[in-house]
C-alpha cells in the first residue's frame, strides 16, 4: 500500500465539531426538507477503512520521526512526534461526494506534552486544479474549535463557519482535557444536508454552516481522512462514513475492493 505523510509547518489553530442526527441501516428522513432517504454505509470500522480504501500513511513504523501510528484491537493509536499539522487521507469512490453523507469518529486523548494541540476530521477536495484540506477539529484545553481549509497551493487558510471574535469558538460541548486522569474523549460528527453542513460535538449540534458559493470546495469534496497537530498521543475509534441515496428503497451496503499496487 503507497502512504504518503503530509505536514505543514505553518499551521492556524483549527477546531471544528461534529455530530448529528444519525441513521440506522434502512430508511431516515433527514431535516432537510423532510427528504426520505437510504443510509450506505461505506466505512463502518477500521478494517473496512484499510481493506476497502487506500489511506495514504494510515500505519507508520514506530521509528518514523513525524507520527507513529498503529493499530490495537479495534482502535487506531497515534503518537504525535512533531509540532506540525499532521494528517492520514483516503480517496472515496465519489468524486465529488453527494449532497447528503455524514462522517465521525471519536477521539481520545490520553497524553499531551503541549496545550497547543488539535485533533479531527479532515475533507479532501480538488478545487481548480488545487488540492484543499478541510479541517474539522478541536483543541481539548481551551474547548475551542474551527472548521476551516486550507489550499496546498496557495498555502492560504480560510475560516468556513462564523467566527465568534478573532479566534476559533468556544464550545462547552467539547469535554476538556483531564490533567489528572490525563484523558479526553470527544466524538466528532460532519453531516451534510443539501447546502447545509451541520458541525456536532459529542452529539451536540454546535453550528450549522450553509453553502452560499456554488464554486466553494465544499461542493468538491472526494477523500475523507483524519488529523491531529502538537506532540501528544491519541486513540480513534467509532469510525463511520455513509452517504444517502434517495434513488434506492431498500439499504445496501456499498462495497468497494482496492486492491494494493
Amino acid at each position: 500500500m503507497k502512504h504518503l505523510l503530509c505536514t505543514i509547518s505553518t499551521f492556524f489553530i483549527l477546531s471544528n465539531i461534529i455530530s448529528a442526527q444519525t441513521a440506522g441501516n434502512g430508511d431516515n428522513t433527514t431535516g432537510l426538507n423532510n427528504v426520505k432517504l437510504t443510509e450506505n454505509i461505506l466505512i463502518n470500522n477500521w478494517s473496512d477503512a484499510k481493506t476497502k480504501y487506500r489511506w495514504d500513511w494510515l500505519e507508520t513504523p514506530k521509528d518514523d520521526v513525524n507520527v507513529y501510528r498503529y493499530f490495537s484491537k479495534e482502535s487506531l493509536m497515534v503518537v504525535c512526534k512533531a509540532p506540525e499539522l499532521i494528517w492520514a487521507q483516503a480517496d472515496l469512490p465519489y468524486n465529488p461526494l453527494p449532497a447528503f453523507w455524514y462522517y465521525e469518529a471519536t477521539f481520545n486523548n490520553v497524553k499531551g506534552k503541549s496545550e497547543n494541540v488539535e485533533t479531527g476530521l479532515l475533507l479532501k477536495a480538488t478545487s481548480n486544479g488545487e488540492e484543499v484540506k478541510v479541517f474539522f477539529v478541536v483543541n481539548h484545553f481551551d474547548q475551542k474549535y474551527a472548521f476551516i481549509q486550507y489550499n496546498m497551493v496557495q498555502h492560504r487558510w480560510l475560516h468556513l463557519n462564523r467566527l465568534v471574535g478573532n479566534t476559533n469558538n468556544y464550545s462547552a460541548a467539547i469535554n476538556k482535557y483531564d490533567t489528572k486522569k490525563d484523558f479526553a474523549s470527544n466524538k466528532l460528527k460532519l453531516q451534510r444536508e443539501g447546502n447545509t453542513f451541520l458541525l456536532y460535538i459529542n452529539d451536540i449540534l454546535v453550528e450549522k454552516v450553509v453553502l452560499n458559493d456554488p464554486a466553494s470546495s465544499l461542493n468538491k469534496l472526494h477523500g475523507i481522512g483524519i488529523a491531529g497537530k502538537g506532540h501528544q498521543a491519541y486513540y480513534i475509534d467509532k469510525i463511520k462514513f455513509a452517504v444517502f441515496d434517495s434513488t434506492v428503497k431498500n439499504t445496501t451496503v456499498v462495497k468497494y475492493e482496492v486492491k494494493s499496487p
